[in-house]
């Protein structure tokens, strides 16, 4: 099923304010933010969108009793929880199931929202990829540059060559990692997302997504998931936009949405929600963006908090 969106998503964004009231300023009074938490659970049912690494999970990529309680309770109440990630779809799928979200109406949002999966159905709802054209171009810029590349299949990172980037990555997201010195001419269906890492020198990775925007910005979007990952889908691509489409699908008003999330990559989805909030371990960047900011940060259930404030009665 595909749903085409007619409308902009600030224009969006807009009517959600005005007809919700939902987008406050974060410094609100007590009893004030206490009338937000009220009205809103009122709202059924709801969709969390809720990031994975470092707002979800803890910095070990645990997932806190408090958070699985907090979600498994959400569910039981009729809202849905959408994992919202950068990671690819098979590093997704093992938190889907341990938190016991493959069931009706439950969708995954990965590679930053250029493939949308149907938990339930175990389906593709959505997916965007990179040209061919400008796959070969990135993967040919980042050699230029010294930068690693890679790119993913539907099960496992493809990378031209090993390196400690390769490697780190594997260990860290828990995804088979593949060999090929031919990508990106080898690849049999066009890769969604490119990934551009530099553990030794960060600001090489920044200076490289200058470039590439410079050169391409019109076609691409290029946006930091954490200090040493650039990520790069088709431009137009974002949570934000997931936020939107998922809520075309399921018929849940944009009013009926929350996003939570800590990084760059977090923050169109946290402007375009019904209620966008930041981790307490959040970027500064993404807490400005946000209508509410968490007293606790990933390490300390920060998503359960998020639940119980605005999701249950």
């Amino acid at each position: 099923m595909v749903f085409i969106l007619f409308y902009s998503l600030t224009e969006c964004r807009q009517s959600v304010v005005k007809s919700t009231g939902a987008h406050l300023p974060i410094n609100l009074e007590s009893g004030q933010r206490n009338e937000l938490k009220e009205s809103n659970k009122k709202m059924e049912p709801m969709i969390l969108f809720t990031d994975a690494d470092d707002t979800l999970l803890t910095p070990d990529k645990q997932i806190t009793k408090a958070n699985a309680e907090a979600v498994s309770r959400a569910l039981e109440a009729g809202h849905r929880i959408v994992i919202t990630t950068g990671r690819a779809l098979a590093a997704t799928l093992p938190l889907i199931r341990r938190l016991g979200l493959e069931r009706e109406g439950c969708y995954a949002i990965s590679f930053n929202g250029a493939q949308i999966w149907d938990c339930g159905k175990k389906k593709t709802v959505f997916r965007k990829a990179l040209s061919q054209e400008d796959t070969i171009w990135l993967f040919e810029e980042a050699e230029k540059a010294g930068i690693h590349c890679q790119a993913y299949d539907e099960t496992s990172v493809i990378s031209r060559r090993d390196n400690l980037n390769f490697q780190k990555y594997c260990e860290v997201q828990k995804i088979p990692g593949k060999l090929d010195p031919e990508i990106p001419y080898s690849l049999k269906e066009p890769t969604v997302k490119l990934l551009f890492i530099d553990y030794e020198k960060p600001e090489r990775a920044a200076a490289f997504r200058n470039h590439i925007m410079e050169q391409a910005g019109d076609r691409l979007s290029l946006f930091f998931s954490n200090p040493y990952y650039v990520e790069c889908v088709c431009a137009g691509i974002s949570k934000g936009f997931a936020v939107h489409y998922l809520s075309e699908l399921t018929g849940i008003p944009m009013s009926h949405t929350i996003a939570a999330g800590d990084s760059e990559n977090d923050i169109s989805m946290i402007r375009e929600a019904g209620i966008g909030c930041a981790v307490a371990n959040a970027e500064e960047a993404v807490k400005k963006a946000a209508d509410y900011i968490t007293e606790r940060d990933c390490t300390d259930s920060a998503v359960a908090e998020i639940i119980e404030r605005f999701m249950l009665k």
